[in-house]
């Protein structure tokens, strides 16, 4: 990469999803026109005000989700992330991440550092980990509670700037980024095509766009089905609806495909693969892969 952006700049908010700066006033972000608060943590609530009743209703019912499967973490257990105990709950979701981060950590050191988002960041421990490395680290979710939100980002001692935002419209100018990651989170937009522009939209050009771990199929049946399937589950095992996202919940290779994407593998070698083609014999239909994709902004087919 070519040198970073100016971090100074990759720190300012602006109106979602425009170049338009806001400046902080009396505990407020503020701008002709627009207003937008802290609402603790050090977390500024910068989803646009007609959406966020939608979104609150979003979080609320994703965070009774995640605190069923057991997705409450004591602050050590963050701090840890993606490293689990063996007995948590869900450590085989954990192993897959790690096996990902780990690859993904190792593109890192071709890199030479900047500014960095990580959207979809959860309780923003991928965050933390680019803090680590040098990385100036933004972490943005919709969500703040529920044991894995935003604010379970307090518990890491990385300097961390936390936004709660949509994919679709980030609180950024444009061209203020080296790098920008989904962490298993791209599925989970309105819009993949939306969230992918925006994402494009705030990177410089020779920034990196990276997808990790979202499920990703060349078909949409197969697609609906595993929504369908995981909505059934949830309610059969913990007794609740999914929480209803705006788009379907999984990524298709053709949303994919504008970008030259470089593929780093799979993860999990033979025992993924005879997963998948053990799923596809039971299930019927195809079984979503887990890529992890870099692309370099500026070198789109």
């Amino acid at each position: 990469m070519t040198a970073p952006t100016d971090q100074s700049t990759a720190s300012t908010f602006t109106v979602p999803g425009t170049d338009i700066a806001l400046r902080e006033t009396n505990g407020k972000l503020v701008t002709d026109g627009h207003s937008f608060d802290d609402i603790g943590d050090g977390i500024w609530d910068l989803i646009r005000p007609e959406r966020r009743s939608h979104f609150d209703r979003f979080a609320c019912d994703y965070a009774a989700v995640r605190i069923a499967e057991g997705r409450e973490m004591e602050p050590a257990e963050v701090q840890a992330l993606p490293q689990v105990d063996p007995d948590h709950p869900i450590a085989d979701m954990w192993r897959q991440r790690a096996q990902s981060h780990a690859r993904f950590k190792s593109t890192l050191t071709q890199l030479s550092g900047g500014a960095a988002v990580d959207i979809g960041a959860g309780c923003g421990w991928l965050a933390a980990d680019l803090a680590r490395d040098g990385w100036q680290a933004t972490a943005v979710d919709v969500t703040v509670e529920g044991g894995d939100g935003l604010a379970a980002a307090r518990y890491h001692s990385e300097e961390l700037q936390l936004a709660r935002a949509e994919m679709e419209a980030l609180p950024f100018g444009s061209q203020r980024f080296d790098m920008a990651v989904f962490n298993a989170s791209l599925h989970y937009a309105g819009s993949v095509t939306h969230a992918l522009d925006e994402a494009v939209r705030v990177l410089r050009p020779g920034g990196k766009l990276v997808v990790l771990d979202s499920p990703v199929f060349s078909s949409a049946e197969a697609g609906r089905a595993m929504v369908d399937e995981f909505a059934a589950s949830a309610a059969e095992s913990l007794g609740l609806r999914a929480a209803a996202i705006e788009g379907p919940g999984y990524v298709l290779d053709r949303e994919l495909a504008r970008f030259d994407f470089v593929e780093l593998g799979p993860t999990g070698g033979l025992r993924q693969r005879l997963h998948q083609w053990r799923g596809a014999r039971r299930t019927g239909r195809e079984i979503a892969r887990r890529p992890i994709l870099v692309a370099t902004i500026g070198c789109q087919s």
